[in-house]
């Protein structure tokens, strides 16, 4: 599953797809909790068996986070790369790449909005592939909040139209 896996390129359009295939091959290897939490203190309101759970992860933590950094290093390109090379454990790297790849910010809206827009059918292709296409997009923008569209008209105004000192919706420009 590991070698079939392919290495991330730095682009927020293979993000989502990258790790839901990263988070499936850490999750049967058993090594999920290492990016889905920071540390492994049990809490009042655990379980006994969460308790006992987290107790046992805290134990082989180091080297679990070691494993994980290793597969998720390995699977980086180099721009990738640069963006995490300062990090000391695998939650930090995944939580970095996630805000970085999955902004909701109103220009990343706009961006993912504009690669939509701009999809067209290629005929050489098989219809279905378009459609996925054009779904993992709408998905991607599902997963960041949908649209916003107070958010998408300003950032739309810097975009077009950057030199106005003030905004076509009225605010202060940057």
């Amino acid at each position: 599953m590991y070698k079939s896996l392919a290495s991330f390129n730095a682009t927020g359009a293979a993000w989502p797809h990258f790790m839901l295939k990263f988070r499936t091959l850490l999750e049967a290897r058993d090594l999920l909790y290492v990016i889905d939490r920071e540390d492994d203190e049990p809490y009042e309101e655990d379980t006994d068996v969460d308790r006992a759970l987290k107790l046992t992860q805290q134990g082989s933590r180091m080297i679990n986070d070691a494993k994980v950094r290793g597969l998720f290093i390995n699977k980086l390109s180099d721009d990738a790369l640069s963006l995490v090379e300062d990090c000391s454990t695998a939650h930090e790297m995944i939580s970095r790449l996630h805000r970085q790849f999955l902004s909701n910010s109103a220009a990343s809206s706009l961006s993912r909005l504009d690669r939509l827009l701009d999809m067209k059918y290629d005929v050489s292709l098989d219809m279905s592939v378009h459609i996925g296409r054009v779904n993992s997009v709408i998905t991607e923008i599902k997963a960041n909040g949908g649209l916003d569209l107070e958010r998408l008209h300003a950032a739309f105004c810097q975009e077009c139209w950057p030199c106005l000192h003030i905004c076509c919706c009225g605010s202060e420009g940057s």
